[in-house]
């Protein structure tokens, strides 16, 4: 990689180092041409081969320059230096959020919402540009010196991913713990992935620590997979617009406009945010270093042209362009030789600083890690380098060994200078197959064992259409992944066959009350009404099948059900022939006597009905009671004239 005190791309003068991380490192510059500060991130050189990621890395970056922005860094220019990648940005002197949490600030709710506004109003730019973030995380959020909030890496820290750790498993194993569940589950990536991440990252801010800090790299991406982010009271009001955020399903989650909002609205609510604890860059130890040298030929052409108008003069002219030139020549000579001492003297510093302040990196690939640990502990020194872990998966590694070290065996190494060593999570995944879905449970359990994989609990739950013992698929409440750790336990879902459940005793029941009850033991209930005087509205008449029946779950329920007493047709108008025939048509009996007391079977069927009792519209049972003069359960005739 670069080095302190060097000129890169013929333009920027690499002052001091001011970030390390798995995308490459990051310099405090100067832009020699313009006299600016800028910052210059030199991307892995490992990327430099990749063909496929150089293409993607041209045109993310073209569509992230043209993003125009408060909370956004600009980028000055980018390409490529002797086949490595880099981009020119913004320098942000404020830090950024991760140095901010290491260095123990816990923001308060206030701090944590102005960031998140800053984020959100950024992040909304970018969207309307058809541009994902995919990265958000503590370190991309950087502040200027009045602690302006800056987002940085648009699409690097994807790119770098998907190009350097070529597998799923290896990908969420790798930089980023903020990505959304469907990111991790390789599925369609839409704008709300960075509404996740910044749910997560305002968490963490306020709380200090990371919301799904498991003990191992897996159990982080378990927990966000099974359970929404958890935010706890601490963060106050907080709580409610982050946990909506940080739903599991995306089409649960809230939009960057929706959190936005709400986010908005309690700026009112919330006392005004302290100033942050910025964790302000240090300026550069040297402001300049030696500028490269300019053209020869240029110099040569400038000095010629001197030449001719000193000689343009008069012999007084040469004599003093001759002692002018002495003294020149003589100086230069002393020059010289100060800048040959001064060489010399730093060379020798150098060597002896190199004797005292380096240090040697052993040879760590291929040892376990806890012997590499004391293996460095013992060579290097406890507290001389910081060691940064990385946890990867690959074929013919055992568990715990080391496979890669940066820097490389016998390079020297600063005091404070940082190892990465990347250790072996064991083999790679392996990917169920297709063919342990709808087949027998033994048929599936072979399947398994010829993976290396074992059969781990077996949930089943009935089903009409799957035979029994069938598998039906993955339990889905241990195990989401289709791909999973050799020798690891996979829980399968299987059939139980169809449930067969007996029709209750319900004539005489009241609908009301068991029709819920029904439905959700698998019935699929339909209800008849129909006119009955013995019995009340809504009470049970008859059950389709009978009750003792054995079916299965999901089968048809006819309920024939009391529509209460019919009511009396209205008669009037029609001859006493007629009435009789509607009312017996709809079950009803029709007095002999007219109310007047007269014989119908006396007056004749011709005669015009004017009313009855009771009269149209009325409901009356075979039980209820007749007044004086009248039959019971029987309608009574009034008659015109």
């Amino acid at each position: 990689m670069a080095q302190e005190g060097q000129f890169f791309a013929e333009r920027y003068q690499l002052l001091t180092l001011i970030g390390q991380r798995d995308a490459g490192e990051v310099y405090w510059a100067q832009d020699i041409s313009l006299h600016r500060p800028v910052a210059v991130k030199i991307l892995s050189s490992e990327l430099a081969n990749d063909g496929n990621f150089l293409r993607r890395f041209r045109s993310e970056t073209q569509a992230a320059a043209r993003l125009s922005h408060p909370n956004i860094v600009s980028y000055y220019d980018w390409g490529l230096e002797d086949g490595v990648p880099y981009v020119v940005s913004d320098l942000c002197r404020g830090g950024n959020l991760r140095d901010m949490l290491e260095a123990g600030a816990r923001l308060s709710p206030s701090q944590a919402l102005e960031i998140g506004l800053g984020v959100a109003d950024g992040l909304q730019q970018a969207h309307t540009a058809n541009l994902i973030h995919s990265g958000i995380a503590p370190s991309n959020i950087l502040f200027d010196s009045e602690g302006r909030v800056k987002i940085t890496d648009f699409a690097l820290a994807a790119l770098h991913a998907e190009a350097s750790l070529p597998s799923f498993h290896d990908r969420i194993f790798g930089p980023s713990f903020y990505a959304a569940p469907e990111e991790i589950e390789s599925q369609e990536i839409t704008e709300k992935v960075d509404v996740y991440a910044l749910a997560v990252v305002l968490v963490e801010a306020v709380t200090g620590e990371h919301p799904f800090a498991g003990e191992t790299t897996l159990s982080v991406l378990w927990d966000r997979l099974s359970r929404p982010l958890p935010c706890p009271p601490v963060l106050g009001e907080l709580a409610k617009p982050l946990a909506k955020a940080g739903t599991i399903r995306p089409e649960d989650r809230s939009s960057l406009e929706e959190l936005t909002a709400e986010l908005l609205n309690l700026k009112e609510a919330l006392p005004p945010a302290e100033p942050l604890p910025l964790v302000v860059l240090d300026e550069p130890s040297s402001a300049s270093f030696a500028m490269p040298a300019k053209n020869s030929n240029q110099s040569d052409s400038n000095a010629s042209d001197n030449s001719r108008d000193d000689d343009s003069g008069d012999d007084e002219s040469e004599d003093g362009s001759d002692a002018i030139q002495f003294l020149r020549s003589k100086w230069t000579m002393v020059g010289a030789v100060a800048v040959v001492v001064l060489a010399v003297v730093i060379a020798l510093l150098a060597v002896n600083q190199d004797s005292s302040s380096t240090r040697t990196v052993p040879n760590l690939v291929g040892m376990n890690y806890e012997d590499a640990i004391d293996e460095v502990s013992g060579t290097v020194g406890g507290n001389w380098v910081k060691i940064k872990r990385y946890e990867q998966r690959r074929d013919g590694t055992d568990e715990g060994e080391i496979m890669g070290q940066d820097p490389a065996p016998n390079e020297k190494v600063e005091k404070g200078a940082i190892l990465t060593l990347t250790m072996s999570l064991g083999r790679s995944y392996v990917t169920l197959p297709a063919d342990i879905i709808g087949v027998p449970i033994e048929t599936a359990t072979r399947h398994l064992q010829d993976l290396g994989l074992v059969l781990g609990e077996v949930k089943e739950v009935f089903n009409n259409d799957i035979a029994s013992g069938q598998v039906i698929g993955v339990n889905e409440e241990r195990q989401r992944l289709l791909d999973v750790a050799p020798g690891s336990s996979v829980y399968l879902t299987v059939s139980a066959g169809a449930q067969v459940v007996t029709v209750p005793g319900l004539v005489g029941s009241d609908l009301n009350i068991i029709l819920e009850n029904l439905r959700e033991t698998g019935f699929n209930v339909s209800v008849e009404r129909e006119y009955d005087n013995q019995f009340e509205r809504d009470v049970v008449l008859r059950v389709v099948p009978e009750a003792g029946t054995e079916v299965t779950t999901g089968s048809d329920l006819l309920l024939v059900v009391s529509d209460g007493p019919r009511p009396v047709p209205a008669l009037a108008g029609l001859s006493v022939g007629q009435a009789r025939t509607l009312l017996e048509q709809q079950g009803f009996c029709l007095a002999e006597r007219t109310v007047e007391g007269d014989l119908l079977s006396d007056i004749g069927d011709e005669a015009e009905v004017r009313n009855s009792v009771p009269p149209a519209g009325a409901t009356f049972s075979a039980t209820d009671e007749a007044e004086e003069g009248q039959e019971a359960g029987c309608v009574q005739l009034i008659l015109s004239g």
